[in-house]
């Protein structure tokens, strides 16, 4: 907000303006000199759907003069889900005023939106954001320079006379190397005569980590997880740069699509799926090391006699002393309906990551779904849903956890699922099928 001046005649105030229905927003306020030097320092709270007016602003950090400018930003917002249908967009806006303090006449300033600043640390070759939340797959081609390692190519994932919702396959990464990014595309294909399945369906990729093991009793690490449209194909593009530490050499993976049809079925024949690694070479921004927390696990919510914290036993994690930054990777689908709040699938749960003891929460609710561009389709692709939209990339939640360990000691992770307010949610609503979550965790460490 340019050109605001503070003097014995003129007084400037600053109107904040928060759209929002459900977050509650910090704002900030900076004050520059028209050198363009840092003259003061502000905060405002937002409710949600509300208007603020900073009268006499220059006056409070007892400024005096002309050009000055304010600049206001997002400090933090916390989403109250007050209207959950409604978007959770963070948006706010921010406009001025010059007052003649003689006749109380203004004069409007209007603001002017400011490019958020750039991501130093978003890589030097693909901007996986930018089609944030699809994340469909882009039509440019591959540079030469980059490395693509193709793993289950057309793999037919079915359920009739045998079995295949489940496949196993090696794959053989590159040993060693710089990456700055890693991507992963994930294409899903109809069977050759085109008849997709009919329903939105879970899928998974997976790496076993102990593949020397017997089979019962391999421990998985879940690389990706996506949901199926209706009776469509798809093709989407993520980032996957932080799992880098793991795609080196041999490597089992395992590729699971929770069909039930197959050759045959009057609702579509099943899926295949075909999934891309590819490696930018450059500067590198890999993590030092990837910590499995759980790999892709149910979780019954709602049930009194089994909660969740007899279901999830803390995990112990050693942080070692030159670790500078600890982020986490949560995954969680909410599914079945007809319960209580009609959980697991469409009802707001809150998911809460304890370190020693200290919570960090996130309520991947999405609010979105209609605007699928994977459209249209059959059934229900619009409605709101727990974590997941019906033909969408689940690319999960990050948690910075950097401030809640100490780097040489061993941090304790645990888990639990709530309502949004924080209540414990209870099933009274029995005889169908169970709420769970497929929940799934990754800590990443960076020297």
């Amino acid at each position: 907000v340019p050109g605001l001046k503070g003097s014995e005649q003129f007084r400037s105030n600053l109107g904040l303006v928060n759209p929002s229905t459900n977050l509650r927003e910090v704002l900030s306020i900076e004050i520059f000199d028209a050198d363009g030097q840092l003259q003061g320092e502000l905060t405002r709270t937002l409710e949600p759907m509300s208007h603020s007016q900073f009268n006499g602003v220059l006056q409070a950090l007892a400024l005096e003069g002309e050009g000055f400018t304010a600049v206001v930003t997002l400090q933090s917002s916390e989403n109250l889900l007050l209207e959950p249908g409604d978007p959770w967009e963070e948006i706010f806006t921010a406009y001025g005023s010059i007052v003649d303090n003689r006749t109380n006449d203004p004069t409007f300033v209007a603001g002017t939106p400011l490019p958020p600043p750039a991501d130093p640390d978003t890589g030097e070759w693909f901007d996986f954001n930018e089609d944030e939340p699809w994340y469909r797959c882009p039509e440019t081609e591959v540079p030469d320079e980059a490395t693509v390692v193709r793993t289950f190519n057309k793999a037919y994932h079915y359920f009739g006379a045998e079995n295949h919702r489940t496949i196993v396959e090696e794959a053989e990464f590159p040993n060693g190397g710089d990456w700055n990014q890693i991507g992963l595309r994930i294409h899903l294909e109809c069977p050759e005569n085109g008849d997709c399945d009919d329903w939105d369906r879970t899928g998974s990729l997976q790496m076993v980590l102990n593949p020397e093991a017997a089979e019962e009793d391999w421990e998985y690490l879940e690389l990706a997880r996506y949901i199926t449209p209706y009776h469509l194909e798809m093709c989407e593009y993520i980032d996957i740069t932080a799992l880098g530490p793991l795609l080196s050499g041999t490597q089992t993976l395992v590729s699971w699509i929770d069909t039930w049809v197959g050759p045959g079925h009057s609702s579509g024949e099943g899926w295949r799926i075909t999934y891309d690694f590819i490696f930018y070479p450059g500067t590198p921004r890999t993590p030092a090391e990837v910590l499995n927390v759980w790999g892709r696990r149910t979780v019954t919510i709602g049930d009194p006699g089994n909660p969740v914290d007899d279901q999830v036993e803390p995990v112990p994690l050693a942080i070692p002393d030159d670790i500078i930054r600890v982020e986490a990777r949560l995954i969680t689908t909410g599914h079945t309906f007809g319960n209580s709040d009609n959980c697991g699938e469409f009802c707001i749960l809150r998911q809460d990551v304890f370190v020693n003891d200290q919570i960090r929460s996130v309520v991947p609710w999405r609010t979105d779904c209609e605007y699928n561009p994977h459209s249209p389709q059959a059934g229900t692709w619009r409605y709101e849903r727990n974590g997941w939209c019906p033909g969408a990339v689940v690319v999960g939640d990050t948690l910075d956890l950097t401030d809640l360990v100490t780097p040489g000691e061993t941090a304790l992770i645990d888990f639990d699922i709530r309502r949004f307010d924080g209540s414990i949610y209870e099933n009274t609503n029995t005889g169908g099928s169970a709420p769970f979550e497929w929940v799934s965790m990754q800590v990443f460490l960076y020297r």
